[in-house]
C-alpha cells in the first residue's frame, strides 16, 4: 500500500486517475487560460484525471505546478 497525504493507493486500486497522473508527471501539463491539464502531446486530460489533477496540487505532490494553479 502507497499512503500519500489525501491519497491511499492498494494493491487493489492502481489504476485511478491520481496514480496515473503520478505515473506521467514528466508529461503532464497546464494550461492557465483554460483551466485545463494535458498531455505530452498537448491534448487535455478526461475529467477525473482533471479533477485528480488539482488534487494532487493541494495536496503538494506536484510543487513544479503549484504556482501556475495559483497565479
Amino acid at each position: 500500500m502507497i499512503e500519500i497525504p489525501g491519497f491511499t493507493v492498494t494493491e487493489a486500486d492502481p489504476a485511478t486517475a491520481a496514480v496515473s497522473l503520478l505515473v506521467i508527471a514528466e508529461e503532464l501539463g497546464y494550461v492557465r487560460p483554460s483551466d485545463e491539464w494535458v498531455d505530452g502531446t498537448g491534448e487535455p486530460l478526461p475529467d477525473d484525471m482533471q479533477d485528480a489533477a488539482h488534487r494532487l496540487v493541494e495536496a503538494g505532490l506536484l510543487p513544479e505546478f503549484e504556482e501556475a494553479i495559483r497565479g
